[in-house]
């Protein structure tokens, strides 16, 4: 069933794991991966290569050269993120597992560039994602191998469409949505690898959380909420720590329940929108909300974690398994394109 979220004029959100995708906001339900080791290898040999053919041999990564004339796709995908080891990272990564598809299929070498690198545990259920190929190449044998043919079966291509070569899934993005789950008591199985099962207290004060959210809205500079590097800067973003957060909302689940003859369990969604996130922000955020809907941390201390220029013990940074990337935000042309694939 699905759980009323109580969100007086919120935006629309995932439904939680388990649903099949429908649109660009799904979750996927969580799948057991056999062997590890092939998580990011293509069990069947391409599409156009002879039967007595032997399969071809990886495929080299860089130097990347784009073809002559490309062409360029953008797809939306969906992953659980507990089987990578990341958006990227080698062998386990989503990107590994996209490139070396799409490269044994097209036999020319494939680079996959994503609007954000999620860290591993993190999910996606719309990440976003650019490729080119050369101009010869098959659109239908592309969205075929794609949509149909990816392996593992916990990641999702859902929606290809050809763009325009100046568009690039990263800096065309204009902003992003993060949705974490927390859980505080018994959850249903299939919930569990999607959610933080937070312990130590009874409910979370979920008015209070909301209080100290409102006060990390708009325009800040983030560092107290980012992971560093031992002289104090921001790692991995070289714009600066000063990041935009128009929503960032606490939405309690209406319908939370017990399971079996566990008593009532509670379930809070955080929900965030901005144009670009630190390293770990996001986790950092979520994670000393819950310190403060647990009663540990005062509503007014927030104001002073984000004033401060260096990240204190007073943030503590929630598990990835919560965390979502729910949507990859584009200008008004572009979403245009890929709801019309």
């Amino acid at each position: 069933h699905t759980s009323a979220i109580i969100a007086p004029n919120a935006a629309p959100i995932t439904q939680p794991p388990g649903r099949v995708p429908s649109c660009s906001t799904a979750i996927i339900a969580p799948r057991c991966v056999k062997d590890p080791a092939a998580a990011g290898r293509a069990e069947d040999p391409s599409p156009t290569a002879p039967e007595n053919e032997e399969a071809p041999r990886a495929i080299p990564r860089w130097p990347y050269v784009p073809p002559p004339g490309a062409v360029r796709y953008c797809a939306l995908c969906a992953y659980d993120g507990g089987s990578f080891r990341g958006w990227m990272g080698g062998a386990m990564s989503v990107q590994a597992a996209l490139e070396e598809r799409l490269s044994r299929l097209l036999r020319h070498t494939i680079q996959v560039v994503a609007a954000g690198r999620t860290d591993a545990g993190v999910h996606a259920a719309a990440q976003a994602f650019h490729f080119d190929v050369a101009p010869s190449a098959d659109e239908l044998l592309i969205r075929r191998a794609l949509v149909h043919g990816l392996r593992p079966p916990s990641l999702q291509v859902y929606r290809v469409v050809r763009v325009a070569s100046n568009f690039h899934a990263r800096l065309s993005c204009v902003g992003k949505r993060y949705v974490y789950r927390l859980l505080v008591g018994a959850g249903a199985i299939w919930e569990l690898p999607f959610c933080w099962q937070v312990e130590g207290c009874a409910a979370l004060d979920v008015l209070r959380m909301s209080t100290a959210a409102s006060a990390l809205k708009g325009v800040h500079d983030f560092r107290g909420f980012s992971r560093q590097d031992g002289s104090g800067k921001s790692c991995g973003d070289p714009r600066g720590p000063v990041r935009h957060l128009w929503r960032l909302q606490v939405l309690c689940d209406e319908c939370s329940g017990a399971v079996g003859d566990s008593p009532p369990s509670q379930r809070v969604l955080v929900v965030a929108e901005g144009d670009r996130f630190l390293m770990h922000m996001m986790r950092m955020l979520v994670g000393t909300l819950v310190q403060v809907g647990a009663g540990r941390l005062r509503v007014d201390e927030v104001a002073s974690i984000l004033e401060a220029t260096r990240r204190t013990e007073q943030v503590v940074t929630a598990p990835a398994r919560g965390l979502t990337l729910d949507r990859v935000f584009y200008s008004p042309r572009h979403e245009e394109l890929l709801a019309s694939s």
